[in-house]
């Protein structure tokens, strides 16, 4: 059957109906635009721990989650943005479990009702994060949420910096520490090819201390730093 129209509330219902008689794969759940759950698959409630009742109709912040619970203010604030914008939002954020550090890849999508361009609600994944080794070192050296870019560079834009992936990923290495040798290994590994550090060195002096207006290491880190790099990470840098 062709729909000809729906109005913003029969949409929603519409699309319930929809995700119950064919549940996405994946983890996936639907917010309202008060960011309450709609609707939750197996697969998010198995990940969250909970049971579709202890979530329906609530925010993260009143799911009683020991674990989830003290990051529901960074996944409003991903949620808010991605009400806000046509791309997607997200994010890598850390939680505690059992005493011991993991991290969640958190996304967010806004929900338009095709029929009156209306906002409507947002479609959100939780799921945990996997790093390719050893770059979760590098994450807990950051020790702050890191925002993942998306295909269209934007956090390169907001801080006027054109850098090419790879000199993101150097940049990002070398601001935390890393030496020549330790980011020609770590890039070796991420991409399956062979990178020594004669030519991490190259890249680093011709074309990134140009991009950021500098001629040494510390000027590099000063100038990244106020530029808030750190808040970044390259899309590579998960498996």
């Amino acid at each position: 059957m062709k729909l000809k129209s729906l109005s913003d509330v029969d949409f929603i219902e519409f699309y319930l109906e929809t995700l119950k008689a064919n549940p996405p794969a994946r983890s996936f759940v639907l917010l309202d635009l008060n960011l309450n759950i709609l609707y939750a698959n197996n697969t998010f409630l198995d990940f969250v721990e909970m049971s579709l009742g202890e979530v329906q109709g609530k925010r993260m912040k009143d799911w009683g989650s020991s674990f989830l619970a003290p990051i529901a203010p960074q996944t409003r604030l991903l949620a808010e943005k991605a009400l806000k914008q046509d791309q997607y939002v997200r994010s890598i954020i850390e939680v505690i479990k059992n005493d011991t550090p993991h991290y969640i890849d958190c996304y967010y999508i806004k929900v338009t009702n095709p029929f009156t361009k209306n906002i409507v609600g947002v479609v959100s994944n939780l799921n945990w994060a996997r790093f390719s080794n050893p770059l979760l070192n590098i994450i807990k050296a950051l020790h702050k949420k890191m925002v993942i870019i998306n295909d269209e560079g934007d956090s390169f834009a907001k801080m006027a910096i054109d850098l090419t992936p790879i000199e993101h990923e150097i940049t990002t290495l070398l601001v935390i520490g890393k030496s020549y040798k330790e980011v020609a290994a770590i890039l070796s590994e991420i991409h399956d090819q062979q990178y020594v550090p004669a030519t991490i060195s190259t890249i680093t002096y011709r074309k990134i201390f140009t991009k950021f207006d500098v001629n040494s290491l510390s000027g590099l880190i000063m100038r990244a730093t106020s530029l808030r790099i750190l808040e970044s990470i390259p899309k590579s840098f998960l498996s």
